[in-house]
């Protein structure tokens, strides 16, 4: 649910964007080498989300943290040749059909 202080915090948020304060504090963290950045990726990587989303991209053979894991390998379709692109779609009817 979005609660009045939600929404009032939002729109806050938005001022701020509309404003430039956003810019400029990001412009100047970027200048200083981020390290509010840096801080809050840091206190995110231990996020219960995190460890979550780490343990299934481990199970994902086309992702970089799954290859070599042995999951999709033969017979799962995961390791099928791509595709060949589909053919451009054929261009309108300069008139439309009649009936």
């Amino acid at each position: 649910l979005i609660t009045s202080a939600v929404r009032a915090r939002m729109q806050q948020i938005l001022a701020d964007i509309q404003s430039g304060a956003f810019a400029r504090e990001w412009i100047e963290e970027s200048r200083q080498g981020g390290p509010n950045f840096q801080r809050m990726r840091r206190e995110q990587n231990d996020h219960l989300i995190e460890q979550v989303g780490a343990t299934l991209r481990a199970m994902m053979p086309w992702s970089e943290e799954g290859k070599g894991s042995g999951i999709g390998g033969r017979g799962s379709g995961l390791d099928a040749p791509p595709r060949p692109p589909t053919p451009d779609p054929r261009p309108p009817r300069a008139e439309p059909l009649r009936a």
